[in-house]
């Protein structure tokens, strides 16, 4: 059972699903084969004092984040720092889900809402 702290709590926290990355393919990287030539790598996402690690299995979800903080998002790719931002959720919208994914031709990474992008499928 459920008390009225852990109602508030929930409504006052987002998440964001890290979705599963794409497994490298064979052949050049081009616009029809975007994993081209790409090899396996461990990447780490660390959003304020929480730690995710990402699979090439299934999406990754980080939870419990405050939607009244400022985060700063880093990502490391087998244990260098390749990308960082900030960000704050956005409270307007009704679902505090965000969604963070590779953009594999330009190895490049994406915030967006949860429901924008078909990349995410955390449960």
């Amino acid at each position: 059972m459920f008390s009225l702290a852990d109602f508030v709590q929930a409504q006052n926290t987002g998440s964001v699903c890290i979705a599963k990355f794409n497994a490298p393919a064979s052949g050049q990287k081009t616009l029809g084969n975007p994993t081209g030539g790409d090899s396996f790598h461990e990447y780490k996402i660390q959003i304020g004092d929480k730690t995710a690690f990402g699979s090439y299995d299934e999406g990754v979800k980080i939870s419990g984040l405050s939607v009244r903080k400022k985060y700063f998002l880093k990502i490391f790719r087998d244990g260098d720092l390749v990308q960082s931002f900030g960000f704050r959720f956005d409270d307007k919208l009704k679902n505090l889900k965000y969604c963070l994914w590779l953009k594999d031709l330009y190895q490049t990474w994406q915030l967006w809402e949860a429901g924008k992008s078909s990349a995410c499928s955390c449960k």
